[in-house]
């Protein structure tokens, strides 16, 4: 399997932090389903640490794939959890 730097969920961008913004998004909101409001209690609630923790957890982002890569999401990418919490923090 071919793996293509910067992809998350079938999306391109431009570059990797581009890519963690994005992801944090998409986290934050359930896809988009999620209400300003729920955004904004949930933002609350958690710390960016809690939140890229789960992020992490939730997708497997360092999940570490059966195939030629050995290498996880994060690692193929070259980001951390830090990097996901600091993406929360700019959503604040």
């Amino acid at each position: 399997m071919t793996r293509i730097l910067n992809e998350f969920q079938s999306s391109l961008y431009p570059s990797t932090r581009h890519m963690i913004e994005s992801i944090a998004e998409e986290w934050i909101s359930a896809g988009g389903s999620w209400s300003k409001e729920a955004i904004a209690e949930t933002l609350h609630d958690y710390t960016n640490d809690e939140l890229a923790a789960e992020c992490v957890e939730g997708w497997g982002l360092d999940f570490i794939p059966d195939d030629d890569s050995n290498e996880s999401h994060m690692t193929f990418n070259g980001y951390s959890s830090g990097d996901l919490s600091e993406a929360f923090n700019d959503m604040r």
